[in-house]
């Protein structure tokens, strides 16, 4: 399938103010996504002592990236296009990108650039620590490494500054205008609705036999069912791939012509595999449907982690669904 130019969404080229924020930020949306494909090489291809140069490179990379974010001459631009926008002549692209632009402008210039440093470094030594204790069961080995995350991202926080707890700071860069307030009674009651329905289930004294997920599962047979199932569900392995790592996820590069996700193959139970690459292929399904005209600008990828999650679950489940 080839992906159309977007015939509704557009960009006013001939604004030299605007054109400029375009530009810039379109460079800014490249390091970030620069960053992204040396993060999924991380988790994907590399070599586990690659990581003691992988590490200072991706902060290198996330300092470089913060310069440009917080470059006084984006500040300057948007004060001039902020209320321009608004008038005739202007698109919701246009709007869109001022709105995104001054969003991000303001989070990064709270954010000193050593801290940003920082938390690259210690996040990369974190994911060595986790990759080494998962199969081991080693929690106390990994537990310093996320100690020292968990300070530095209270240090963000207060940078960023918030109401209430800290965790609504960082909360709001996922879910822009999220609260703890707002999302614990939603969680409430998911959680009563769960527990409630897990009882019920205890309760009736049926068991179901399970026996068959269990067992031995050649690997390759499995990845050969998942291609199979990502296929089937729509997934487009000509702006994509599956691969393998300790975690699924999915990664979008900032368009919709490589989205690419990965798998936990278990040869001992059969549903991981198979059940990630569903759940991850939502996720692909949905960023690459995205606007073709946004490629390579920060307005690319999902409105919010909320939306990306809710958009996967309903076009990911539809389109299995169809095929059934």
């Amino acid at each position: 399938m080839t992906i159309a130019a977007s015939k509704t969404l557009t960009f006013t080229r001939t604004d030299p103010e605007l054109n400029e924020l375009f530009e810039r930020t379109q460079e800014i949306n490249d390091l970030g996504n620069i960053l992204s494909l040396a993060g999924w090489d991380q988790q994907v291809n590399m070599p586990l002592q690659a990581n003691r140069v992988r590490g200072p490179q991706l902060a290198t990379l996330e300092a470089l990236l913060h310069e440009h974010q917080i470059a006084p001459r984006i500040g300057e631009l948007l004060d001039v296009l902020e209320q321009r926008v608004q008038g005739d002549g202007y698109s919701d692209a246009d709007r869109g990108l001022v709105r995104k632009a001054r969003r991000d402008y303001n989070q990064a210039t709270k954010i000193p650039t050593v801290l940003v440093r920082k938390v690259a470094e210690a996040t990369s030594e974190a994911w060595e620590a986790w990759e080494k204790a998962k199969p081991a069961n080693d929690f106390a080995s990994f537990a310093p490494h996320l100690r020292k995350v968990v300070m530095l991202m209270r240090q963000v926080a207060e940078h960023l500054g918030y109401e209430g707890s800290p965790y609504n700071a960082l909360l709001d860069q996922y879910e822009p205008g999220m609260t703890l307030d707002m999302l614990n009674p939603v969680l409430s009651r998911v959680r009563e609705a769960t527990v409630d329905l897990l009882r019920r289930i205890q309760s009736s004294g049926r068991r179901i036999d399970t026996s068959c997920l269990h067992g031995g599962f050649d690997a390759a047979q499995q990845l050969k069912l998942c291609n199979e199932m990502l296929r089937q569900m729509g997934y487009r392995f000509d702006a994509g791939r599956l691969d393998q790592s300790s975690h699924p996820f999915t990664s979008g590069f900032g368009s919709p012509y490589d989205v690419r996700v990965t798998t936990r193959v278990d040869p001992n139970y059969f549903p991981a595999a198979l059940m990630a690459a569903i759940h991850e292929g939502g996720h692909a399904i949905y960023e690459q449907g995205s606007d073709a005209a946004l490629a390579r600008t920060i307005l690319a990828g999902g409105a919010s982690m909320g939306m990306a999650a809710s958009g996967w679950a309903s076009m990911g489940t539809q389109r299995l669904l169809t095929q059934v």
